[in-house]
């Protein structure tokens, strides 16, 4: 449960009472802008959770951060109280549930993200699909909203899920249209840590056809029983933003000639347009 902003100001004033005063930036230096020296250093922090490994202990965080494991502590317990972060039972350190809020709070502000909601809203009403929307993190791109249609597809993607690149349509979507030096290091630390082999010159033909059509499509390459198509949604700059994707159990829905496609695409594309994009689109 997401902490309250009651609990967030008792945490830090606990936090204060606890530090000492070369924690603090001196409100009498005007040659600085004045601020609260505690607060940026738990960014440090919290910069650090964004891009760590899951689950990463608190010597591995402090070291990363450039502070004392013991002052990393302290910073990490308040953290943990108010929602930013979240302790397991071995110690280990991850994003928590308010971070989640803060940075989908951040990503809806995003005009163009918001229109993407708004179609994949109007998607999953009249496709009578689940459709989610995705934008790109630090290790792949992320389900920012999920809606289901009147018939809702059972299945492990949730909000906040990371999709993988090289076995999902959204993935391919994300390697065929976007930049490879963001892209690759999230592939070879996927084909690194699967268990079966993925053949790089079957992922490069897929990730060609999607370029030359698109859009992607899979028929139970993420989840055995569930078809995926996938759309792109550019910039002005006819930079990938982010990306569209509609889920059933029926593979007819990847047919390039039928409805669920075209749908899908048209939305995308209307949505880059209005955005002045002039990426072409399907």
């Amino acid at each position: 449960m997401a902490a309250s902003f009651g609990t967030m100001r008792t945490a830090l004033a606990d936090q204060e009472n606890e530090l000492s005063d070369d924690d603090f930036i001196s409100e009498d230096n005007e040659s600085e802008s004045r601020g609260i020296q505690s607060v940026e250093i738990a960014g440090q922090l919290i910069d650090v959770l964004c891009t760590a490994p899951k689950d990463t202990a608190l010597k591995q965080l402090s070291a990363l951060a450039g502070m004392p494991p013991s002052k990393a502590h302290r910073y990490m317990a308040s953290l943990v109280r108010i929602g930013i972060a979240r302790q397991d039972d071995n110690g280990r350190y991850n994003l928590g549930p308010l971070a989640l809020r803060l940075g989908l709070a951040a990503i809806g502000q995003s005009d163009i993200i918001q229109a993407a909601g708004r179609a994949t809203e109007k998607l999953a009403r009249e496709l009578g699909l689940s459709v989610h929307l995705n934008v790109w993190g630090d290790w792949g791109p992320v389900v920012v909203r999920l809606e289901q249609g009147p018939s809702p597809v059972i299945s492990t993607v949730r909000l906040g899920s990371v999709l993988p690149l090289t076995r999902s349509a959204t993935g391919l979507v994300y390697l065929a249209f976007s930049n490879p030096s963001i892209t690759s290091p999230v592939v070879e630390r996927e084909l690194a840590a699967h268990a079966l082999p993925i053949d790089r010159d079957e992922l490069a033909s897929r990730v060609e056809a999607t370029r030359a059509q698109g859009f992607a499509a899979v028929g139970g390459l993420l989840i055995p029983g569930l078809a995926a198509i996938c759309a792109p949604v550019f910039d002005f700059q006819n930079e990938l933003a982010c990306a569209i994707t509609v889920t059933g159990a029926d593979v007819t829905i990847t047919d390039p000639a039928g409805r669920f496609v075209e749908q899908l695409c048209s939305n995308c594309a209307k949505i880059s347009a209005e955005f002045g994009s002039t990426a072409p689109h399907r």
